[in-house]
């Protein structure tokens, strides 16, 4: 089984393509194949996930405003533990939280979806709208 952690806010247009990525994938595997957790922002909470047995793979999801392609880029825990925290985490820090309950994480990957336009409001743009295209077939090609 695979693990994608999705997260994003769905009220500020693209920020959501994580969130549309999450959903349009659930919808091509089935729930042993890929775990599906959608969030609004990264947590301490989620290492417990990360740790848990049983994924080959963890992928991480989010928006992008740097890149204008779709991109998926290997994960390793962050070599420090987290000095405190806080709201926000990034995925190494997620992975380095879950390798001090433990867990020695499988493989883990960042899916980048280009953004641009991060405004008030909701759906995709259309540039964004394409990238999520070419992420979905870039996810399933790799996983």
């Amino acid at each position: 089984m695979k693990l994608l952690v999705a997260w994003g806010n769905p009220l500020r247009r693209d920020d959501g393509a994580a969130l549309e990525l999450a959903q349009r994938l659930e919808e091509h595997y089935p729930a042993h194949e890929l775990r599906i957790e959608r969030s609004h922002q990264l947590t301490p909470e989620l290492a417990v996930l990360v740790a848990t047995p049983g994924a080959e793979a963890i992928i991480f999801a989010d928006a992008a405003l740097d890149t204008a392609t779709p991109r998926l880029e290997p994960l390793a825990a962050a070599s420090a533990s987290p000095g405190s925290f806080s709201h926000h985490m990034s995925p190494q820090e997620i992975l380095s939280l879950a390798c001090q309950l433990g867990a020695a994480p499988p493989p883990a990957w960042l899916a980048r979806i280009p953004a641009f336009d991060m405004g008030m409001g909701e759906g995709l743009s259309a540039k964004c709208q394409s990238a999520l295209e070419d992420m979905i077939r870039l996810f399933r090609e790799s996983f």
